[in-house]
């Protein structure tokens, strides 16, 4: 069992479609890997939607990190 640790980056490459974004998405197809994120990224997530787009989107890219299993 693997387990990974997310950044603020690799996260936003990921949502947005980023350069960098098929490394991430190499690790999160992997089987039996576990993928973590530090509160402090995850605020800084939040944060970027939050100034690019508003609260709303800032919410849905938190969950989308969760929904693709991002504890």
């Amino acid at each position: 069992m693997t387990t990974y640790f997310l950044d603020a980056c690799a996260m936003i490459a990921l949502l947005l479609g980023e350069p960098g974004e098929e490394v991430v998405w190499a690790h999160l197809l992997e089987k039996d890997a576990t993928y973590f994120a530090h509160s402090v990224n995850l605020c800084e997530v939040f944060y970027d939607y939050y100034r690019e787009s508003g609260e709303a989107a800032a919410s849905v890219a938190i969950e989308d990190l969760r929904w693709l299993g991002v504890l």
